[in-house]
């Protein structure tokens, strides 16, 4: 990743043709611009624009509250995750550029032996944070409703549907397994 200026909302980032338009940023008219206020960050190799939100207000972190993110990268032992914006009646959550996490221990009641059994790099899912240290997140997928929300087939991009149980490609036909929420696709 690649730390550039300062953006506000609807500022040119990038041609489309360079960068897909990751968090915090959409595209209009062939171009990614931001839309939010935030430093922009370009990953060089998912050739990806995304811009880190500054909160505009004091970041209200709690443990038990249900986020929403995508993963970033996928190790082993943890998986990195890109937390969305959240509001509820009471407060919002804005996320930081700080370490937010999913450790392999916290994604199932079951053993898992690695996080790329249960999650993959451009997943989108439904987590709970279970643990705050300092600048650091923890987050879980223990429960029915937490886990991968929309997935991509690792081969051909195509968005994985439910079927049995497992996740399939329409396209392609690859079957792959993750850590689903209840509600897939829903």
């Amino acid at each position: 990743m690649k730390k550039e200026d300062e953006v506000l909302p609807g500022d040119y980032i990038a041609p489309k043709e360079a960068f897909l338009p990751g968090f915090g940023t959409y595209e209009k008219k062939g171009e990614v611009r931001s839309c939010s206020t935030g430093n922009v960050k370009k990953d060089m190799k998912r050739r990806k624009a995304k811009v880190m939100c500054k909160p505009q207000i004091p970041k209200m972190q709690r443990k038990g509250l249900i986020v929403e993110g995508e993963v970033d990268k996928v190790t082993d032992s943890v998986a990195f995750v890109d937390l969305f914006t959240a509001r509820s009646k009471s407060f919002r959550y804005v996320p930081r550029d700080n370490s937010t996490v999913l450790r392999v221990r916290d994604i199932s009641d079951n053993y898992t032996e690695s996080a790329r059994d249960a999650m993959r790099a451009g997943d989108i899912a439904r987590f709970k944070v279970v643990d705050i240290t300092g600048d650091s997140v923890v987050l879980g997928t223990i429960g029915k409703k937490l886990g991968v929300i929309q997935a991509y087939c690792s081969k051909c991009r195509h968005p994985l549907k439910k079927k049995n149980g497992k996740l399939v490609c329409p396209h392609c036909k690859n079957k792959e397994e993750r850590k689903i929420a209840s509600d897939y696709g829903e």
